[in-house]
């Protein structure tokens, strides 16, 4: 389906003696597939544009009551040689070569993105059991300073005091 309009100028309306032509062709065609989606065969025609619209004559509201008449030509041609189209399946090896090496790298994407994934996870984990031994480090620090300074009060000696 064609759809093809023209534009008047401004304020204009097209009427008058002289018609828009408008330029279509019809070119013969045949199809054959051996695509199961597709009819076996069709004929028909191809409907091309072959020349861009000539605008018709065009007037003012104003001149209106002095002019008359709208016409529309369509020029529409049969070209003297058809289109022949076939569309078949063709498995090649360079086909069967193509999809492999596609798949080959569509593998390597999904593992990329899957190492990615394993990375940053094993990243977060080791960040979080180091800050866990570095707290365990540091409450068993705490904890045998606290033994040795209830020692050393249990023992009745004054625990010195560091001056500032």
């Amino acid at each position: 389906m064609i759809t093809k309009y023209i534009v008047s100028e401004t304020n204009k309306i097209f009427i008058g003696p002289s018609s828009s032509e408008f330029f279509y062709s019809f070119t013969p065609s045949v199809f054959y597939s051996s695509i199961s989606k597709f009819p076996d065969s069709q004929t028909g025609y191809h409907l091309s544009e072959y020349s861009s619209p000539v605008p018709g004559t065009s007037h003012t509201i104003e001149e209106l009551p002095e002019v008359a008449g709208l016409s529309v030509l369509i020029n529409i041609d049969r070209r003297d040689y058809g289109l022949f189209t076939e569309r078949y399946k063709k498995k090649t090896l360079f086909i069967i070569f193509s999809a492999m090496i596609g798949a080959i790298s569509g593998i390597f994407s999904i593992i990329l993105v899957i190492m990615l994934i394993v990375e940053k996870t094993y990243e977060k984990v080791t960040a979080i059991l180091e800050n866990i031994r570095f707290f365990n480090l540091l409450v068993e620090k705490r904890l045998r300073l606290q033994a040795f300074s209830d020692e050393y009060e249990h023992k009745g000696l004054i625990f010195p005091k560091f001056q500032s």
